[in-house]
Parts: structure tokens; C-alpha cells; sequence
């Protein structure tokens, strides 16, 4: 069976399993200002809590996700970067931060080779892993194995918001590839389980992008 049958069987299969993983903790002023759509707002009040509280990783990963919003990758990549000096690797977020550097690496710098070395460092067998690992070959352009990275990634996954990523990530790939009937179908799958508000942001922007009139 072929890779792109395995994960849409997979995606059939995963997207009805509820998710077990925790929510993080969540600045509430920040919050507040996110759900009302003032970015600006938002970002200055996660700007205060870091300056009192740099060590906590839900700040860095809500600033970077409004600033990925905002369409600032460079801010966004400092921010994290900025996160991993801040933050003990041995912090259970330090994960996370590592994973949503290597995909803005892969998808907004095309950096192949970093996303890659990131990725190494994520725990072996894990959905940060093996997603950060599909966006690293999605960058240097062997989409093949891509998808065969977000297929192991799909049954990794343990929230809907993990397969709602990766779900997004093999709609990039489909696109990229020309094949816009699995495109489609995987960004449909992606958007009934996003959760963060920074993919969702992503797959708006590509929803449009595939929708748009081709020249």
C-alpha cells in the first residue's frame, strides 16, 4: 500500500480519537486581549509577564504564535530562539519549543538542515519528532518522505491540536506536490481539529491560497 493510502487510512482511523494531552497554562489578561483579536494588546501583555516570569514556556509559545499570526517569522524565531536560553532543557514545555522552532525554520526559511538537527534533538518516537522531521524533508524537497514522516506522526499523536499540525503539514505537502484532491481533504481534517490559534491562522492562509484563481 502506498504512503499516501497508509495516511489517509491513518487520518480516517485518528481524527475520531478525543484528545488526552493537557492544555497548557495560559496567561489570562493575554488570552483575553488573543479572543478579542488585539495582537497588539496581547503581545505587550505577554511582553510584562516575561519580563517577571522569563522561565515559563507557555508565554514564549503564545508570543511566538502571535507573532507567526502577525506574519513577523524573524520576531517569531528570536522569540523562540530567545526561549531556549531562558528555559532548562529539562522543562517539560522545552519540547515544544524546539518543535515549533524547527517548523517555522522549514516553513517560513525553507532551513532544511536546522529543522532537521532540531528535530534529532525532540524524544525519539514522538509526534514533535516525527512532524518536525516531515517539515524538515518538506523543505528540502523530498515530499515523499514527508509524508511518510507525517503518517508515523499521525498515530503518535495524543491531542486533536498535534494532528490538527500535522494534518495541515501533509495539506502543504499534497499542495506542493499538485495533488489538490488530497490537499483539500487533509485541510479539511486539519481545521475540525485545530485548536491553536496560530494554525488555524495557517490554514485559513492556505485555504485561500488553493482556493484563489489559478494564473
Amino acid at each position: 500500500m502506498r504512503s499516501a493510502e497508509i495516511f489517509h487510512l491513518a487520518a480516517a482511523f485518528l481524527i475520531v480519537l478525543a484528545g488526552c494531552m493537557p492544555a497548557p497554562e495560559k496567561n489570562v489578561t493575554a488570552a483575553d486581549h488573543l479572543l478579542k483579536k488585539d495582537h497588539t494588546q496581547a503581545l505587550r501583555e505577554l511582553d510584562q509577564a516575561l519580563a517577571k516570569e522569563s522561565g515559563r514556556t507557555e508565554l514564549y509559545l503564545q508570543r511566538g504564535g502571535l507573532l507567526e499570526i502577525a506574519g513577523k517569522a524573524g520576531a517569531a524565531r528570536r522569540n523562540y530562539e530567545r526561549a531556549l536560553k531562558e528555559i532548562a532543557a529539562s522543562d517539560p514545555g522545552y519540547p515544544e519549543i524546539l518543535w515549533r522552532l524547527a517548523l517555522l525554520l522549514a516553513e517560513d526559511f525553507d532551513d532544511a538542515s536546522t529543522a532537521g538537527k532540531l528535530a534529532e534533538q525532540l524524544p525519539e518516537n514522538s509526534h514533535l519528532r516525527e512532524d518536525a522531521s516531515g517539515m524538515a524533508e518538506l523543505a528540502a524537497g523530498d515530499l515523499s518522505a514527508a509524508l511518510d514522516w507525517f503518517n508515523q506522526a499521525l498515530s503518535s499523536a495524543r491531542s486533536n491540536d498535534a494532528r490538527g499540525w500535522t494534518l495541515y503539514h501533509a495539506a502543504l505537502t499534497y499542495n506542493r506536490k499538485g495533488d489538490e484532491k488530497n490537499a483539500f481533504g487533509s485541510l479539511y481534517h486539519a481545521i475540525n481539529q485545530a485548536e491553536n490559534a496560530a494554525l488555524v491562522h495557517k490554514i485559513e492562509i492556505l485555504w485561500d491560497d488553493m482556493r484563489a484563481p489559478q494564473r
